[in-house]
């Protein structure tokens, strides 16, 4: 019992026994994982192979699955969806590829919509003037990351944020990362070889839906 009693305090996620179906294609099958409160961690895997949907079961987002999943030892398997929502809303910052800007706003009204504008490293070559629409893909990455750092979530989900940044913003990126993962829980996935071969941090593969 002790033993268990300070594996939880020290466990942010866990996910026990995890299967996601599709119709009659298994894409997650018995996936048991621990994420601890901080840190940094990859998961990477070949397109297709279930990652993004990994993260969306972490982020509440998705609820139809089979197995359990807890945070602070808490279960959230089949909580009513205002639970999730409220504990996302309050604990979790994700980023998706399409980075979940809105796109009748110029850059520092997105940034300021729920955040602030702390942070401006990743900001510097960037007109924040500009509509979203007007700028590039890896600017608007850069916005809505930055967005994310100063949310000063507990939880940061990362999903193939760096395939659209040149070799100098990625490395910018990951070193404040990096930084921030020591007062919080960062998942990124991504089979960014840049990230995968210069960063030594611990990293999971998802193959065959394990």
């Amino acid at each position: 019992n002790i033993k268990l009693e300070k594996r939880e305090v020290n466990t942010m996620i866990e996910l026990k026994s995890i299967y996601k179906r599709y119709g009659k294609y298994l894409v997650l099958n018995n996936v048991s994982i621990c994420f601890p409160s901080q840190g940094m961690f990859i998961i990477n895997g070949y397109n297709g192979v279930g990652k993004t949907t990994l993260l969306n079961i972490i982020s509440l987002m998705d609820s139809n699955f089979e197995g359990q999943i807890y945070f602070d030892g808490e279960n959230f398997s089949n909580s009513s969806f205002r639970k999730g929502q409220s504990f996302r809303s309050k604990n979790i910052s994700y980023v998706l590829y399409n980075n979940n800007l809105f796109s009748f706003l110029n850059a520092k009204e997105n940034l300021l919509l729920d955040s602030n504008l702390e942070y401006t490293e990743l900001l510097s070559d960037i007109d924040l003037d500009k509509n979203i629409n007007h700028l590039s893909g890896g600017q608007q990455m850069l916005v809505a990351l930055t967005r994310v750092i100063n949310q000063r979530k507990k939880i940061i989900l990362l999903d193939e944020v760096t395939s659209q940044l040149s070799d100098e913003n990625v490395k910018k990126l990951m070193n404040k990362l990096i930084e921030i993962s020591k007062q919080c829980l960062i998942i990124l996935v991504t089979h960014d070889l840049s990230v995968l071969n210069h960063y030594p941090l611990k990293t999971y593969e998802l193959k065959e839906g394990k």
